[in-house]
């Protein structure tokens, strides 16, 4: 799809009757991203959360202002963006047992959090400064991880070494390059097989989510190869909103 097809928006006044528009919005956009029924409702149900706490929390109570719901396709998925120019708001102020909805107090009257994290794949806040603050839903198609490409004995995990600080009994000559499509399913097995499932950027057990994402140019990665073709290492740049982002 272009890229100038990537985003539509709905623009809303911060009046409570408009909140179910938001989320049909939603959902329509997320059946065109080629979401299912349930996935598509759970999106819009998370962005219908998103929208009731700005209009309950980021504007004072006879002020009248609208502001933007963006859905915007990126590689493997949909994100949501609320965007508006409310009351600052500091996610960091949120305690953990409040946002695991374990009822916490906060000074920020926020809501509906935990339901939005069951929801979508990804909750993030944004501060904008003089632009305001967003709030970011992100919604992944349901694709194979890592246990879907190989056999359980592939995945098994590298074997400790026996002594850290010994050189290898010969040196393996390797070329560094950018990944191609093709060994993306090998660097998510070889980050299974370092790590198990603690690595800290999930996308890399998605092979088809890691190949998107290079596409896109959101992620750049580089592979050490042996002159076999084998993978040996994998190192990465992330840019969470893709090369040109200053555009949107």
């Amino acid at each position: 799809m272009a890229r100038e097809n990537n985003v539509s928006s709905l623009t809303i006044p911060n009046d409570p009757g408009y909140v179910r528009i938001a989320g049909v919005f939603v959902k329509e956009v997320a059946t065109v991203a080629g979401f299912g029924e349930a996935e598509g409702e759970g999106l819009a149900t998370a962005a219908l959360e998103a929208v009731e706490n700005v209009i309950q929390h980021a504007f004072e109570p006879q002020e009248r202002v609208t502001f933007d719901i963006i859905c915007q396709r990126i590689p493997g998925g949909l994100k949501v963006r609320i965007k508006e120019k409310g009351l600052p708001f500091d996610p960091e102020r949120i305690s953990p047992a409040s946002a695991d909805g374990e009822g916490g107090r906060t000074e920020e009257p926020v809501t509906g959090i935990p339901l939005m994290k069951k929801l979508v794949d990804e909750v993030t806040f944004h501060n904008l400064g003089r632009d305001g603050k967003e709030t970011h839903l992100v919604k992944y198609h349901r694709v194979g991880d890592v246990s879907d490409y190989f056999e359980e004995q592939d995945l098994k995990p590298y074997p400790a070494p026996a002594n850290v600080r010994s050189l290898p009994a010969r040196r393996v000559p390797v070329k560094v390059r950018l990944l191609k499509p093709y060994e993306a399913a090998e660097v998510a097995r070889c980050v299974y097989r370092a790590y198990g499932y603690s690595y800290f950027y999930e996308q890399l057990y998605y092979p088809d989510r890691v190949v998107e994402l290079n596409e896109s140019g959101r992620l750049v990665s580089a592979v050490a190869v042996t002159n076999d073709g084998e993978v040996m290492g994998h190192a990465a740049l992330v840019r969470p909103d893709g090369p040109d982002a200053s555009r949107n």
